[in-house]
């Protein structure tokens, strides 16, 4: 063949190619040098290999069969290689094939029928805070079967029959769940239903309220949480619905999902609720005319005729002005799932 030189004043020397697919694949640590040889081995084809002036050479003579036999066993082992500087050769550590559990995803079920042997697999979890609900059902004989998440034990020891094992999940950094399941006194035949998290339901509710003055204008009302985008939307103001106070409701919508939606902010995470002047708008967010931004959180179910006790209750945060927008944060401090989340905008 031809060799192509590369040169780069940059990064690299110069570069030489040989002849061959003769790479390292994913063994970066079989990699020895000495002098002018590089060792490593070559996974793909299945031997340990030399790189010289002369080009590329197998070195596996009298253990060809050895070595594609170990490569293709353990193709994802870890492949030490090294130069023993006394013996002047150089050696070859082969560790186990790493133990790969078997995945799992939510709503799937795993069965076996007359086994005697231990069986494991990780159930990978979905976004959603709630409990993971195993239903065993164990047909013939018995078995002990434990769960392993966030590093706590969860354990049906020497179990028959239908059951579950029900965990909180308290931690939406914990992603799986280690499930092993050991045959008892015999041949046991059983399935495992594997449920994730259903989520937690919770409610916001946006208020925006206005003054006769800001009658038929218009201007972008918006909240987000952690680092989700802002969920928007743009009120032209009305004059139809009248609070105790003299101010009118234009908008009192409630939106219903799961926390950890983009709209239904996850506990503990901090808020951020946002009037903006878009190109568009023409109505203005005004301080010095008491404009406020405020929240509360609440287990009473409010209706829009309530309008003013949950102004009264709310909490406004300090507002930071910016170009064209009004923002506050506050960290979501919700304690119980049946309590509500009220935004208000009042202008």
């Amino acid at each position: 063949g031809t060799a192509n030189i590369i040169k780069s004043d940059l990064v690299l020397n110069d570069v030489q190619s040989y002849l061959g697919e003769n790479g390292i694949g994913k063994s970066p640590e079989s990699v020895a040098v000495h002098d002018f040889q590089i060792f490593s081995v070559n996974p793909r084809r299945g031997y340990p290999q030399r790189l010289s002036l002369d080009g590329n050479t197998p070195i596996n003579s009298g253990m060809v069969d050895f070595f594609r036999d170990l490569f293709i066993s353990q193709p994802n082992s870890f492949k030490l290689g090294g130069w023993d500087p006394y013996t002047k050769q150089y050696f070859l550590a082969v560790k186990n094939e790493p133990v790969r559990l078997y995945e799992v995803q939510c709503s799937n079920e795993i069965f076996k029928s007359a086994v005697t042997e231990v069986f494991a697999y990780r159930l990978q979890l979905n976004s959603n805070e709630g409990n993971i609900v195993l239903n065993y059902n164990i047909t013939v004989g018995n078995a002990t079967i434990l769960a392993v998440y966030d590093g706590d034990n969860h354990v049906a020891s020497n179990v028959t029959g239908t059951g579950n094992i029900t965990i909180p999940r308290d931690n939406l950094d914990a992603t799986y769940v280690d499930v092993t399941i050991t045959p008892v006194g015999g041949a046991t035949t059983y399935s495992i239903m594997n449920n994730c998290p259903l989520g937690i339901q919770a409610k916001v509710v946006s208020i925006v309220l206005n003054d006769a003055s800001d009658a038929d204008k218009s201007i972008t009302n918006e909240f987000k949480w952690g680092s989700k985008p802002f969920y928007s939307n743009i009120d032209n103001f009305i004059i139809e619905s009248e609070s105790e106070t003299g101010e009118y409701v234009s908008r009192f919508e409630e939106n219903t999902g799961i926390e950890g939606d983009v709209n239904i902010p996850r506990r503990g995470e901090t808020v951020t609720i946002r009037s903006l002047k878009d190109v568009a708008d023409d109505a203005s967010f005004n301080l010095s005319k008491c404009n406020k931004l405020g929240y509360l959180i609440s287990s009473t179910v409010y209706t829009e005729s309530d309008v003013d006790t949950i102004r009264s209750l709310a909490t406004y945060p300090t507002i930071v002005v910016g170009d064209n927008t009004y923002t506050a944060q506050f960290v979501f401090n919700k304690t119980l799932n049946s309590q509500i989340l009220y935004l208000i905008w009042d202008y």
